[in-house]
């Protein structure tokens, strides 16, 4: 059976996702930064409002996936608190100077985050030899890999997925996403053969103030006027093509 992740930085995609039928839901915060660890607040929120399992970033900010001592101390106690406020799961990796996985640090956060399963993010993707990362995230205990393939998004790298779900043969999840939609879910799912899949369903949701705002310099500055959010009716197509196909 395929299972479909959805991705949500807010309250009423978490809400959208469940409703239409995500199997799971990857929580985080400033998703068009590439997401980071959201508040706690929002964790305990989200879990008492949904059915569908929560997964949690834990990534102290924005930008590469090399991080200082400080910073990955910082990520540790994220764990810590992600786990209190009650997901299902954690999202997170880290690569050392060369860009390859760290052992030492992904290592440490797998075993904080247990009991909870750990999935690898798109780190994996900027690192200079994924067949090699593959092996290394299965042997440091990840239960799944967020993947494009390493190109832009998952379409380009349709092919080089493949190549990955063969190479785990079942031993790691290998989950393709970035750029996936119900257009293009089918040749997706036809050639990669992955059982997993993640995206976002995002449409611009028109703020009740739009009016005011089309024209505010303020406003118009800081991007105001529309929510970017998860549609519930996009999930649902996703799900229902990925139980027909």
């Amino acid at each position: 059976m395929r299972l479909l992740e959805v991705c949500v930085d807010n309250w009423q995609g978490a809400l959208a996702a469940d409703k239409g039928g995500a199997d799971r839901l990857e929580l985080c915060a400033s998703l068009a930064d590439g997401g980071i660890t959201p508040s706690s607040a929002f964790i305990v929120a989200v879990k008492k409002a949904v059915k569908a399992p929560v997964y949690v970033m834990v990534r102290p900010r924005s930008g590469d996936f090399t991080y200082s001592e400080a910073e990955f101390a910082i990520m540790l106690q994220q764990i810590e608190e992600v786990k209190q406020a009650g997901a299902d799961g954690i999202v997170t990796g880290v690569i050392n100077q060369q860009g390859e996985l760290c052992l030492q640090k992904n290592a440490a956060l797998i075993a904080a985050a247990r009991p909870l399963g750990v999935t690898l993010h798109r780190a994996f993707d900027v690192t200079p030899n994924l067949s090699d990362a593959l092996e290394a995230a299965i042997g440091l205990g990840f239960e799944r890999i967020l993947t494009s393939g390493g190109k832009a998004n998952a379409f380009e790298g349709l092919h080089s997925i493949a190549q990955l779900v063969q190479q785990a043969a079942g031993r790691i999840s290998i989950m393709p996403g970035s750029g996936i939609n119900t257009a293009n879910i089918r040749l997706i799912v036809q050639i990669t053969r992955a059982h997993e899949y993640h995206f976002s369903a995002k449409i611009n949701q028109p703020s009740p103030l739009l009016h005011l705002y089309q024209t505010h310099p303020a406003a118009l500055a800081q991007n105001i006027g529309y929510l970017t959010t998860a549609d519930e009716d996009t999930v649902r197509r996703m799900k229902q093509a990925l139980l027909t196909i």
